[in-house]
């Protein structure tokens, strides 16, 4: 369960405190070319492989690992979503720092 707190942080359910985060959006495209008065031409457009991608920064104890997981972003569901890099910084007198990446393709399924 995600939390959305007045100042704009969000605090999830398992104490992660994130206090940024990076979303883009893409598709790929595929064009097919045709001649126009003698000259080639994209012709027809269709998007194709949904994908979606971001990263995460906060503090805090976090239980994320590499590997197929939950991005932890709200919005960001169904498909398949892979964590691809976890930076852990634990420090003597300051909270622990943290940041993933993730991508997540909305229409693939588990193989």
């Amino acid at each position: 369960m995600t939390y959305a707190l007045e100042h704009g942080i969000t605090l999830l359910d398992d104490d992660l405190l994130c206090q940024e985060c990076d979303i883009q959006s893409k598709v790929e495209i595929s064009k097919v070319l045709g001649m126009v008065s003698g000259k080639a031409q994209v012709k027809h457009v269709w998007a194709h492989t949904d994908e979606n991608s971001g990263s995460v920064k906060g503090n805090g104890d976090i239980t994320i690992t590499p590997g197929v997981g939950d991005a932890g972003v709200d919005g960001i569901t169904g498909g398949i979503t892979i964590i691809e890099m976890l930076k852990y910084k634990q420090g003597i007198s300051v909270a622990s720092e943290w940041e993933y990446n993730w991508i997540h393709w909305p229409h693939a399924e588990a193989a």
